[in-house]
């Protein structure tokens, strides 16, 4: 694209990294976008003038120093990540970059980042549930806890993409995180309130709101200053909109079902995301225990013969 790579400059980079990837078949999610944008405000002081062969393990060693006096780890490898993407992209579109990103082979274990997996009892649901102060705002938590859908397919979420009669969300890949379709089950508990609620409410939208403005009802832009409000009411002030995805994860293990098929609604391409609840299946230990014969030991103990216990 620029015939001397010397004259890229990781700006320029980013500037076109944006246009490609904001739309056409390489366009990424409008939130993945805005994550992106803030953590180019983080980056580009530091980086910003650079030339894309400057961009070194010294350079990216200082960035991480500083930046770690100001923010959590787990910011600034969000940054890196960002700063990664970029390098990739830029690989990809221009010749001359070195082989090998920077970014991926500094080390990061001294990047200390503790998962959060939190996720609402059924009494802390019920407590969120009764500081709504309007009837969109519980069926929007409960659309949450009933689908683990995020954030912004949940904004964005229409009237014909749900089949009721095969009880189904259909999500094309314009919201969703990795760009692809998505089919989500919806329980019979959802189905109910769902369609009672779609059949009430004017908009195309599921959720959305009249704007005087356009003298139209349009789709909310973000759940997060109700939310927020909700969640002081019910005492829960470090919940976040996320954390509802993972409720819906945690309770359907809770329930039995099965992490492959976890994976497939909520999107992962792997089982990997998906294993992190596995922990909670307790029932699947008693099952594996069931199924434990210890054969090799001729079904006796240094007491004598065991006898099995039939579980009906």
């Amino acid at each position: 694209m620029i015939a001397e790579l010397n004259s890229l400059t990781f700006k320029e980079a980013v500037v076109t990294f944006f246009k490609v990837r904001s739309r056409g078949p390489e366009g990424l999610a409008d939130a993945t976008l805005k994550t992106y944008r803030s953590n180019f405000r983080a980056v580009a002081p530091h980086f910003g003038h650079l030339n894309m062969s400057e961009i070194d393990s010294a350079a990216i060693k200082a960035y991480v120093r500083k930046r770690r006096e100001e923010v959590s780890d787990r910011t600034v490898k969000g940054d890196l990540s960002f700063l990664s993407t970029v390098f990739t992209f830029a690989q990809e579109h221009w010749d001359g970059l070195p082989d090998a990103n920077p970014v991926i082979s500094y080390s990061k274990k001294h990047l200390k980042v503790k998962g959060r997996d939190y996720f609402l009892t059924k009494e802390e649901y019920k407590r969120l549930d009764g500081a709504c102060t309007e009837e969109w705002q519980r069926h929007f938590l409960w659309t949450a806890v009933c689908t683990g859908m995020r954030h912004a397919e949940l904004r964005n979420l229409r009237k014909d993409w749900i089949n009721f009669e095969r009880r189904e969300i259909h999500l094309p890949r314009e919201v969703t995180k990795n760009k692809l379709p998505r089919v989500i089950p919806m329980m019979d508990v959802l189905g109910v309130t769902m369609k009672d609620w779609c059949d009430r409410t004017p908009s195309e939208w599921v959720f959305s709101h009249y704007s005087q403005k356009e003298k139209a009802y349009v789709p909310y832009q973000s759940f997060w200053n109700s939310f927020r409000s909700i969640r002081a009411r019910a005492g829960l002030k470090t919940l976040r909109i996320h954390d509802l995805r993972h409720t819906f994860a945690s309770w359907w293990v809770q329930d039995g079902g099965d992490l492959k098929t976890l994976s497939v609604i909520l999107g992962h391409s792997t089982t990997q995301m998906s294993e992190r609840y596995a922990h909670l299946d307790t029932g699947a230990t008693h099952r594996a225990a069931a199924q434990r014969t210890w054969s090799h030991f001729g079904h006796t103990t240094p007491n004598g013969p065991v006898t099995p216990v039939v579980t009906p």
